[in-house]
């Protein structure tokens, strides 16, 4: 599995303390620090949104940071995000030798029940290419 962020803010842990382009393998053999900025669109970053970090529970249809962070998705080229996939699995079987089959697993700052998550928006987006995302609890 290769975890990838999501998040506006990474945990400095997940790039080892080294700055937020920094990639490393831990002692488990996962390679962490890894994003992909078309996930995390720059247009809703400096909006935030109050419902978000105070869970008001406004809900993610009225929120006003997931409406700019959809607004952000639906520009995203789909197909070459998918491609972006699929080489960085090609590339860690090949340099690590792995023959099953990997994973990428994206990480979420919010918990699964804030009502104001990115996930919603992301599982949506790879829904409309039929693409089913599984939460991992």
């Amino acid at each position: 599995m290769i975890p990838i962020s999501t998040a506006i803010w990474d945990p400095k842990w997940f790039h080892e303390f080294k700055g937020s382009k920094h990639i490393w393998k831990d002692s488990n053999g996962v390679y962490n620090g890894i994003r992909f900025e078309e996930l995390n669109p720059q247009s809703c970053h400096a909006f935030g949104c109050p419902c978000r970090f105070q869970n008001t529970g406004q809900g993610y249809q009225t929120c006003q940071f997931l409406k700019e962070y959809r607004e952000g998705l639906s520009k995203i080229d789909f197909d070459k995000l998918i491609s972006n996939c699929e080489k960085l699995g090609e590339f860690i079987k090949s340099k690590e030798n792995i023959d099953e089959e990997i994973y990428i697993v994206f990480i979420f700052h919010e918990a699964n029940d804030n009502p104001c998550s990115e996930r919603v928006p992301l599982q949506e987006l790879f829904r409309s290419h039929n693409i089913e995302i599984n939460e991992f609890k």
